[in-house]
Parts: C-alpha cells; sequence; structure tokens
C-alpha cells in the first residue's frame, strides 16, 4: 500500500475516534418510582368519585345508599356512654353519634343519627332505617346471624339489687329461687342471654319508654337487673345506699364478659371500610381520647340522669 493510501486510513481512522468521544453516551432509562400514598388516594378518588378504602359504585348497597342521600345514618338505642340524649339540647350524644361523624366525614357526608328502642336496633339495619349500629352493642349469636359486627371492645355485668335484700348474694340467687324478679329492658343482650341460657330465672321485660330499671329495683317493682359493671357504681350513688352491687366483687371481677361493637347489614362490604376507619382513629390517637372521654363518671352521670 502506497504512502497516500496508509495516511488517508489513519486519517479515517482518527475521525471515527474523535467523534465517537464527541457523542454523548447514552443514559441508562431511570427506575419506575411508586407514587406516594397521597397521590395513589387521590388517582383513585378521582377515578371512584369516592375517598380511598370506600367500596365503589354497586359494590355495596349500604354505601350506595348513604351516597345518594348524602347522609350516614347511625342506629342508637339508649345505653350510657354510647347512646344518650343531652338534657340541655334533646339531641343525642355520646361515644356512638361521635363514631358515626367519623365515619361520615371520611366518606364526605353528613351524619344523622336515628334514635331507636332495643327491640328494633337490630331490625333497622336489614329494613335501611338506618346504615351502623353505633349504639355498643352486645355481640350474641343470634345477632350475628342478622348483622355483621365490628368488635371494638369487652366489658362484664354485675346484678343491681336492693341493699337490703339479703335473698340476692349471687347470680345464683335468681337461677334457684324463682320469686325474685330479673327485670331486663324489652331486647337488650342481657333479655336474650337470661331467656337462651337461663331459663329457670323470673325474667320480667320492661319496655323502653319510660322506665329506668334501677328505679324499677328501688320501688320493688323488680328484685334486681343485670347491667354493665361500668355503670353501677352511679346508679348506687343516685339510689343513696339503698341499693348494691351483686355479687360483692363483681365491679373488680364482672359477671359474663362480654364483646361489643358497631354492626352494619349482613355481607355488605362496607363492613370493610368501617373497621379500617376504626383501625385509623386507633392508629393515630383519637380512639383513645374518644373512649377516655365518654367513660368518665361525670359523663355517664349526665346520660343517666337525662330523662
Amino acid at each position: 500500500m502506497s504512502i497516500y493510501w496508509r495516511g488517508m486510513l489513519c486519517l479515517t481512522a482518527g475521525m471515527a475516534m474523535l467523534l465517537a468521544s464527541c457523542t454523548p453516551a447514552q443514559e441508562a432509562a431511570p427506575e419506575p418510582t411508586a407514587a406516594p400514598a397521597a397521590a395513589v388516594e387521590t388517582i383513585e378518588e378521582e377515578t371512584t368519585g369516592r375517598p380511598a378504602g370506600v367500596p365503589a359504585a354497586g359494590e355495596s348497597a349500604v354505601v350506595d345508599r348513604i351516597y345518594e342521600n348524602g347522609v350516614l345514618r347511625g342506629g342508637c338505642a339508649p345505653t350510657p356512654p354510647h347512646c344518650m340524649v343531652d338534657p340541655d339540647t334533646n339531641e343525642w350524644i355520646g361515644l356512638g353519634p361521635e363514631t358515626g361523624k367519623k365515619l361520615a366525614e371520611a366518606m364526605g357526608v353528613e351524619y344523622e343519627t336515628v334514635g331507636v328502642g332495643w327491640d328494633a336496633i337490630v331490625a333497622g339495619l336489614p329494613s335501611g332505617q338506618f346504615d351502623v349500629v353505633v349504639t355498643g352493642l352486645t355481640y350474641r349469636p343470634e345477632r350475628d346471624e342478622v348483622v355483621d359486627f365490628t368488635i371494638l371492645g369487652q366489658y362484664g355485668f354485675c346484678v343491681l339489687a336492693r341493699a337490703d335484700d339479703d335473698r340476692v348474694q349471687t347470680w345464683d340467687s335468681f337461677v334457684d329461687n324463682p320469686e325474685l324478679r330479673l327485670g331486663q329492658i324489652t331486647g337488650v343482650a342481657e333479655e336474650g342471654m337470661v331467656q337462651t341460657d337461663y331459663p329457670s330465672i323470673n325474667l320480667v321485660s320492661i319496655p323502653t319508654e319510660g322506665h329506668s330499671l334501677w328505679e324499677e329495683v328501688l320501688t320493688n317493682r323488680i328484685d334486681g337487673t343485670l347491667m354493665g359493671s361500668i355503670s353501677v357504681p352511679i346508679y348506687i350513688e343516685l339510689g343513696d345506699g339503698n341499693l348494691k352491687a351483686v355479687p360483692d366483687d363483681c365491679l373488680a371481677a364482672p359477671l359474663f364478659g362480654s364483646e361489643w361493637g358497631n354492626a352494619v347489614a349482613e355481607s355488605d362490604p362496607i363492613l370493610g371500610y368501617v373497621e379500617s376507619t376504626i383501625a385509623e382513629l386507633k392508629d393515630n390517637g383519637e380512639w383513645d381520647e374518644l373512649i377516655e372521654y365518654w367513660y368518665q363518671p361525670d359523663v355517664l352521670r349526665m346520660g343517666i340522669d337525662a330523662p
């Protein structure tokens, strides 16, 4: 090869190297990153028209009804501190309505309390009278066949009896003596438990309206009543020393430990939304604040004293 052509080859190779060095290297494609949680929630809300966690249209008959009405209705039966009437405003207050407000707020709708008697609190769900039971509803197997529970806590019972009635010393006093009258509000879990598990007891069913069980005991219309142990000290105080808790140690060791919670229509996906919202309230501390406030003796007393 001549010197000329050798020179041309070298020149061509050198230019190629120079061009290669001047061409920017191709950068690797960036790794995909997950969208922030807030962005995901915003996207879901824009897509479904509902906040994250709320069943989409057509998935839940109850949720669809709530959005159609623009209001979530909470069913309340009188039981301090869960549902009680403010004597000054005549409005429903308590842990139940406050829970209902939180559920409605997260859905972006209004909240309304629907007051009913204990004999209608379970039946009101499948009939559509309200959307969620916000009363502290005691779990019973027969109720669980009709509604779905979200369990929120546990509690136990005491018998409230007259202090001078020596016939009443233990729970078995009512089991063994058919002359003793045990009074319970119609429709409450205690009534159902006695009817099912203790058929020998002389049970007196008392209508919800116009009757206070502690006054029924005090005036000798009944000989005792089974009630949540948390309220018993207040009733004893109201009785001016004429009432007692049975058995003697029931305040420290209550009878018949039970679970309580809210309830929704059976098999409706709104249950998952209620559970997740309550879980969030527990995680951020709001639930403990509600419990601490509404279980104060003075607040309980307000509900008990209300007409």
